[in-house]
């Protein structure tokens, strides 16, 4: 826009050099006369009149102009705003955002260390009650072992105390009868 506004100056001035120029030839080309001055001055009066209305007119043009820049650049600017004001809430909601997933992730950490010591933990755990577990088989296995003997002993004590109480009966009975005989 500066150069717009120094076109016009310039426009003004070559305008006004030229005319002054013009006026200063017919003053060297006769000898002036208050005839001439007057018809001069009459002159100046309208190209001063000329001038003012070109000046005008390239005042309102180059107002329009700067006027519509103006309008444009401020449209700009509050779109810039705008979308400055839209951009700053989004970084501070990522921002926000961001807080969040950082203090999930750790507790995620926190979790997941938890967890690995839980699993060592039950894993120990897990053996210690395998080979507990192995060891009460072991036993079981022994105990079975040693009841089936006892009950095969029981079973063979039974047996012989009935054929010792059988054998008893029958010597009672016998010695009865040879008490009772004799």
């Amino acid at each position: 826009m500066t150069m717009t506004m120094t076109n016009l100056f310039f426009f003004l001035l070559v305008s006004i050099l030229f005319f002054l120029i013009k006026i200063w030839f017919r003053c060297l080309s006769s000898t002036p006369t208050s005839e001439d001055r007057v018809t001069v001055e009459e002159e100046l009066e309208v190209a001063k009149a000329e001038l003012v209305a070109r000046f005008k007119i390239k005042e309102k043009e180059l107002r329009s102009a700067l006027d519509k820049e103006l309008d444009r650049r401020s449209s700009w600017f509050e779109k810039y705003q705008s979308e400055e004001q839209r951009l700053c809430g989004r970084i501070r909601e990522l921002a926000e955002h961001n807080v969040s997933l950082q203090r999930q992730v750790s507790s995620f950490n926190e979790r997941e260390v938890e967890s690995r010591k839980l699993i060592s933990n039950l894993t120990a755990w897990a053996k210690e009650a395998m080979e507990e577990n192995e060891s009460l088989q072991q036993n079981l296995y022994e105990l079975q072992d040693k009841y089936i003997a006892a009950a095969e002993d029981r079973d063979f004590f039974k047996r012989n105390y009935e054929e010792k109480r059988k054998k008893h009966g029958v010597l009672s009975f016998l010695m009865l009868h040879i008490e009772g005989g004799s």
